[in-house]
Parts: structure tokens; sequence; C-alpha cells
């Protein structure tokens, strides 16, 4: 295939997150090299540390390695040489991640450590001392740490300050210190201090409590958007009187039982345990996007839900309970247990666009919406059914050598196929309407490799992609032609072996 069939290739950061070792990966890099260099649309994840550092030592040539990172792990200190050559002044690194393995070694945090124009710093397992004033680069804008001392000045934050994660942060903020730039504030280790001990900006619209948290609610900040609550707080009634009118997303603990539910509230996820019947006139009005939890088992009947609601997220098995019109609105349905039963005619209304379903569903929908335009499905799902859907668009799907999908299975209306625990795509299974432009491969553990040409025919070259699944090995098969006539994108998730993308 020639390089420019992929006038829009993208290959997705994750490519390179999965690599077993260097070699693999300047591997690819090299190869990149030419399409990196005149394209520049290759996004990498990982820098290759511990390759540079012996090209380093040994004074090797390194030029050849791109420069366009994402991240990149220190967390032994000779890494850390890397920050006194040239490579500091070209690297474009988003993130740096200092230490990220509990028991690695961890340096004091100096100036010099840290690229002064980097946007997102992660201070690692490891990292157990306090930050020197004036340290941290006015660049930053998203700042993590695994494990953290109390902080006495505000000089010790970035002035420009956006997103502020403190994973074992357990202590009071005194007044003034945290930056009023800041607008996403997580405090996952928050346990014995109250919320009441720490002085957060007005400019904060996000706050993330941890699972532990569980005191009164007595202040929150004025221009609150999101909160999320721990799964053990149990002190509602603190929260409806302090919750402020800005916020609209409402994310509730795992015993959160309230029948009341604020007015603004526009996205709210109820917890594990929610159990109450939902009643007209409970849920506000201008709810968008509902969340349902595992232990909800109750009719739902015409009239309770506003006709604002888009979104509904079912962790349950509640698709027994749904009826025809109770969401004449909705455009998203989510549904995680395996029905009971089939849909019937009318639970699917005619304005859903995107639905996914449980991995193992294997029921035939009679009917689709005459909308629908994303569907994810699982292994056992009968596709045959998915002939008549003209408005499908982007299909995310598994099949397995037991479920095959035959020519004229998929719709030609599809422009996006993202494949999942695949299996052998014969041929004439893809449209051949001109509308399929994408093609994404999508496994937790994912082995690529090119097996070149077939000996039983010389004139196509064949690649293949092998997910490796914990109970069984599968794979997707495609050739030269089909690509070339398909695709104009192509990408790989979470690719774990060497990759010749010259040839593609």
């Amino acid at each position: 295939m020639q390089d420019r069939t992929f006038a829009n290739l993208v290959i997705v950061s994750y490519i390179i997150k999965s690599f077993r070792n260097d070699t693999d990966i300047i591997n690819l890099l090299v190869t990149c090299k030419e399409l990196y260099s005149h394209r520049k649309s290759l996004r990498f994840i990982k820098f290759p540390i511990e390759y540079y550092l012996q090209c380093v030592q040994k004074n090797i040539d390194v030029s050849h390695v791109p420069t366009l990172f994402k991240q990149i792990f220190l967390y032994e200190s000779q890494h850390y040489h890397i920050f006194k050559t040239d490579l500091v002044r070209r690297l474009s690194v988003f993130k740096i991640t200092l230490s990220p393995h509990p028991g690695k070694i961890c340096p004091v945090l100096v100036k010099d450590l840290v690229i002064q124009d980097i946007h997102t710093l992660h201070l690692g397992g490891s990292f157990k001392g306090i930050v020197p004033e004036d340290t941290l680069p006015h660049s930053l804008e998203n700042l993590k740490f695994d494990i953290n001392q109390p902080f006495t000045s505000s000089r010790q934050f970035p002035s420009h300050l956006v997103k502020l994660y403190l994973g074992s942060f357990d202590h009071g903020f005194p007044e003034n210190i945290l930056p009023k730039s800041l607008k996403n504030l997580s405090l996952p280790g928050l346990c014995v201090t109250p919320l009441s001990q720490i002085s957060m900006p007005d400019s904060i619209t996000s706050l993330r409590l941890g699972d532990n948290y569980n005191h009164p609610i007595d202040i929150l900040p004025k221009s609150l958007v999101v909160l999320i609550l721990g799964n053990k707080f149990t002190y509602e009634q603190s929260l409806m009187q302090s919750l402020p009118p800005s916020c609209t997303k409402l994310r509730t603990g795992r015993t959160y039982n309230v029948k009341f539910v604020p007015k603004g509230i526009k996205k709210l996820r109820l917890g594990y345990g929610y159990n109450i019947k939902f009643e007209p006139g409970q849920l506000p009005e201008g709810l968008e996007s509902l969340n349902v939890g595992d232990k909800y088992y109750h009719e739902m009947e015409l009239g309770v839900f506003p006709s604002t609601l888009k979104s509904l997220f079912l962790r349950g098995d509640h698709t027994q309970y749904l009826k025809s019109g109770v969401f004449p609105n909705l455009t998203k349905l989510h549904v995680v247990i395996h029905p009971y039963d089939p849909f019937g005619d009318g639970i699917l209304p005619d304005t859903l666009k995107s639905l996914y379903m449980q991995y193992s569903f294997s029921k035939r929908i009679n009917r689709f919406p005459p909308n629908l335009e994303f569907l994810c499905v699982g292994v056992h799902f009968l596709y045959d059914c998915l002939r008549d859907v003209k408005s499908l668009k982007i299909l995310n799907f598994g099949v397995q050598y037991y479920t095959k999908l035959k020519p004229g299975d998929l719709p030609d209306s599809l422009e996006e196929i993202i494949i999942s625990q695949c299996a052998e795509l014969a041929e004439g299974v893809l449209p051949n309407s001109g509308n399929l432009k994408t093609l994404r491969i999508d496994r937790g553990e994912v082995t690529c490799t090119q097996r070149g040409k077939r000996e039983a025919d010389e004139s196509t070259k064949q690649y293949f992609c092998q997910a490796q699944g914990r109970t069984h090995d599968c794979g997707v098969l495609f050739t030269e032609d089909s690509l070339a006539r398909h695709f104009v994108s192509f990408v790989w998730y979470n690719c774990s072996g060497p990759i010749d993308l010259m040839k593609l």
C-alpha cells in the first residue's frame, strides 16, 4: 500500500504504551521517521528513556528520536541526567511523571529537574518531599501528587494552575494558598479533615471527594459546577443546603438514598444502593443525563422522567422495567446488565442516536430507531439484523469464530468501525459504499505483526492484528487492497510489537 493512501493517518498515543522493551519502541520510531518528519501526524505517548540514556552514555547519535511525546516517566536516579542534555530544549512533552512507582528513588525536587514549558506534572508514589517555593514552572496547568505533605505557602503552586490532584492529602488549607486560577480540585485522600478547614477559591468549578470523606458540607465554592461525593458520604441534608445554584452535575456515593434532588441538576449519577422509587416531580425539569445504580428495582412509569432527559445509563438489570413512551426524547441509552427479554417494539424511542449494549447481549432487535448513528455490541450479537439500519455511522463490536460476519450484514451507511475481541473478517464483509473511512482495533493487550506476502496469493499483502485474550487468541485479518479501498484513517490501540508502518 502506498503511503499516499493514508492522507489522514493518525496513530493514537497508546500505540507504544504497551511495548515490552525500548528496542521495539525505537524500531517503530525509526520506521516512522520519514512519516513523522514530513506529516507530523503521529502521536507518541511514552518517551524511550532507557534507550536514550544508553545512547547518551555511549555517545551514540540520537537525532533520529522524534520529539513529539505526550509523557515521560522518570523513576530511576540516572534518568534525570537527560535533563542535562540538549534533548530538553527540543522535546514537546506535555506530561512528566517523576517516580511513578513506589519504592523507586526520587531525588529532591529542584527547579532544573522540571522542563519549564510543560503543562502537566505527576509526582509519583515515592515522592514524599515538600515542594520548595518557586520551583514549579509558571506554564504548569495540571499538577498531581500521589503522596504529599502539608502546603504552607501559595508560592508552592504555579500561579496559573488549573487542575490539582492531591492523592493522600488530609490536612487543612490556610486561606489564599490555592491559586485563584484553580478550577478542578480532587481530594481523594481527605478523611479526618472536614471541608470547612480547606479554604477554596470561588474559581473552582469541579470538586471531587474521596470514598472515606463523611463530614457535613457547610460551604462550597460559589462557581461550583461538578460535585463528586465518596461512597461513604451520609450528610445529604447539609449538602442540599450548601449546594450552590451553579452546580449542574452531581455524583452521589454508594449509600446515598435520599429522595430529594436539587432543582438545578442537569447530570445526575446515583450510587449503587439507591432504591427509592422515582415519583412525578422528584427529578428536576432540565435533567439531561441520569445514571441509575444497581439496586434500583422499580417500574419506570410515564410522567416520571422529564422530557429534557437525553442520556440514560442503566447499571443494573432494569431493562425489564422499561416501557414504551417513558423516555420520548432519549438520544443515548447504555445498558450494562444482560436483558432477560428482547426489547419490545416502542421501548427504544425514535429519537435514540447512541445505543450501548452489554457484551453478552444476544437477543434479536426487530426494530431499530430510525435515527440510530452509534451502536456498541458484543460477540453474541445477531449482526444480520443490522442490514436495514440505514442511519448507522459508527459500529463498535466484537466477533468470534462462531459468530462470523457475512457479506451484507453491515449497512452501507457505516463511516467508522471499532473492532474489539476480533476474529477473521472475510472478503466482502466490509461495506463497499465509499462511506467507510476509519478502522479502529481496540483490545486490552494487542500484538500487531506484519505477516508479509502469503504464498497462496503473491499479489496481495495481508496484515494481521492478533489480540491475546485471557482465555483464547483471536485476531483480525485484512488485505492491502481492502484497506486502500476503504480507509483514510487506520488506528491501533494498545499495540505491543514492532509495526512496519512504511509498508502500509
